[in-house]
């Protein structure tokens, strides 16, 4: 007797989506990596992964009753621990935070990758992760921090003056109206308008990221065809 399997997944939804881990692996990296990071984050809350969580954050910590204590920055430099520079761009503190961000970094990140190549793309991403913790962490020295926003206003940075300086690439042809909210959005949160609501963002990661994407973009030449 011959049964019939039926796949969770249709056969032409499962070749695109294989087909786009293939073209935009990198940013296909980062989408995982971040639905990660909020589990990570929401399950520390849930107070069952606060181990896997202190590895994440811009410098570790350690708990004293109900109080965290931070060790100083100078630690992380000190014993190596380099990626912490990094890993709290993938850390979201809510679900509403994590699909905000991830569409924002798809809708823009798809772009620089198909245009840049994975590997210069990989190296933009690490650089505007790397800058934007570091100036969020200078700005508020609080390291509970996280979001993929420092990435994503990097992105608006790099793609705004790509666009400006490559107007014949047509990828880099974002919305206008998107790009003007994001950076409309921006400059209204950092006057600390959202924060009587409780929406405390991390300004200096967000305008670190959009100046370091800016300046990114004007000094490193763009990608050759071919290469």
């Amino acid at each position: 007797m011959e049964e019939n399997s039926i796949s969770p997944w249709p056969d032409g939804a499962r070749s695109r989506l294989l087909r786009v881990i293939r073209q935009l692996p990198v940013l296909s990296l980062v989408c995982v990596a971040s639905v990660l990071g909020y589990l990570v984050t929401f399950l520390w809350q849930q107070a069952l992964f606060v181990q896997a969580f202190h590895w994440l954050t811009f410098v570790p910590f350690h708990i004293e009753g109900s109080a965290l204590r931070f060790v100083p920055y100078e630690v992380v430099l000190r014993t190596g621990e380099l990626w912490r520079h990094v890993t709290p761009a993938f850390l979201h503190f809510s679900f509403l935070h994590l699909v905000f961000n991830v569409a924002v970094v798809c809708e823009l990140g798809r772009r620089a990758e198909a245009v840049e190549g994975s590997i210069r793309f990989a190296g933009l991403i690490l650089v505007l992760a790397t800058l934007s913790n570091l100036a969020q962490f200078l700005l508020e020295p609080t390291p509970l921090f996280g979001g993929l926003s420092g990435i994503n206003y990097g992105l608006v940075g790099f793609i705004a003056a790509r666009r400006l300086s490559d107007p014949g690439e047509t990828r880099w042809h974002v919305s206008k109206v998107l790009l003007t909210v994001l950076i409309a959005s921006m400059v209204f949160l950092s006057i600390g308008i959202g924060e009587p609501v409780g929406l405390n963002v991390a300004n200096g990661a967000h305008w670190g990221g959009f100046v370091v994407g800016l300046a990114i973009a004007w000094l490193v030449p763009r990608r050759r065809p071919g290469r």
